[in-house]
């Protein structure tokens, strides 16, 4: 089965996932603008990885029932993919990855709504535990949602040059509706695997996203209100206990929806403790975001989790604790 993939974004998700889409011979195009557009069609898309980390197995994510994390040493890499203002695409691609920041999503509704056909797979990659629900209220069309989320460490250096810290990308995607794949994600899944992106498939995308809240929505939250990055974390005895805190807060929305963790979530031990340890100047995009003066993204990441802990009669006194340091007045 041959898909047809659009990948809207040209930053470091959108752009990492299209070179490996493409040096697995698939069908990929990419909305970018500006120079980012100008830079990729005329010489492609760079992705710069390290070729030996000593803090990638301990900064790796884990599942459970899942043992196909194995990442043979990657190379640095140039695709050419095609690049397309959102006004020059006028296909309907199989499948859409959304990788823009959440906080930039509402204006890419119309484009969105227009290229969408209801056989389309939309999957958002995004930091953000409703990314799906939105989406499925404004595309007429009713394509099929399937909120994803990436493990990754990986920043656009510059327009069409992206580099990843770690020599890891996982991918995590399922249907809003939390129904059995369809044969069109299995493949979607085996292409992004052809690839060299670890992807995997569950029936309960909200759970996965709280995963993935475990690392970034915390450290996020902590980097930015105690403007530290990852080392004055592990060193702060207060920023461990939040962290802590936090965690439990998690744990407790998984349980209240229904989607208990069989497992104890890595980031919630002392291995995230660890890895920054090892890697003490490590930023989120968050931090990253916060550090240069850019719009972090608080309502997705931190006020958004506050909110749906208290639709679920959950006590967010650690993300609460940390919001307001950043300005949340709810």
């Amino acid at each position: 089965m041959e898909l047809n993939y659009l990948v809207v974004g040209a930053g470091a998700t959108g752009g990492v996932i299209s070179a490996y889409l493409s040096r697995a011979g698939k069908k990929v195009s990419i909305i970018a603008r500006g120079e980012s557009y100008r830079v990729i069609n005329e010489k492609g898309i760079k992705v710069l990885t390290p070729h030996d980390n000593p803090y990638a197995d301990k900064a790796r994510p884990t599942f459970p029932n899942h043992s196909r994390l194995v990442y043979p040493p990657q190379e640095d890499i140039v695709e050419h993919v095609k690049a397309y203002t959102e006004e020059e695409y006028n296909e309907t691609p199989d499948v859409v990855f959304v990788c823009v920041k959440d906080y930039s999503l509402p204006q890419m509704y119309p484009f969105l709504d227009r290229v969408c056909g209801s056989n389309t797979i939309v999957i958002p990659i995004q930091n953000s535990l409703n990314t799906g629900e939105r989406l499925a209220e404004v595309l007429t069309k009713k394509p099929m949602i399937a909120p994803g989320v990436a493990y990754v460490a990986v920043m656009r250096m510059e327009p069409g040059v992206i580099k990843q810290k770690l020599n890891f990308y996982t991918i995590v995607f399922g249907r809003l509706d939390c129904g059995k794949p369809t044969p069109e994600m299995e493949q979607v899944c085996a292409d992004l695997i052809d690839g060299g992106i670890d992807a995997m498939l569950t029936e309960n995308p909200l759970q996965a996203g709280i995963r993935k809240f475990f690392r970034v929505s915390i450290g996020s939250a902590l980097m930015c209100a105690f403007n530290v990055n990852s080392g004055g974390i592990a060193a702060n005895p207060e920023c461990r206990k939040l962290f802590v805190m936090m965690g439990n807060e998690l744990k407790q929305i998984a349980e209240a929806i229904g989607a208990p963790f069989t497992d104890h979530p890595d980031p919630l031990t002392e291995a995230v403790f660890a890895a920054w340890e090892c890697m003490p100047d490590y930023r989120t995009s968050m931090k990253l975001d916060f550090d240069n003066g850019k719009s972090p993204e608080y309502q997705s990441q931190i006020f958004d989790v506050i909110e749906l802990g208290r639709k679920y009669g959950v006590d967010m006194k650690g993300y609460y604790t940390v919001a307001k340091m950043l300005g949340y007045d709810k």
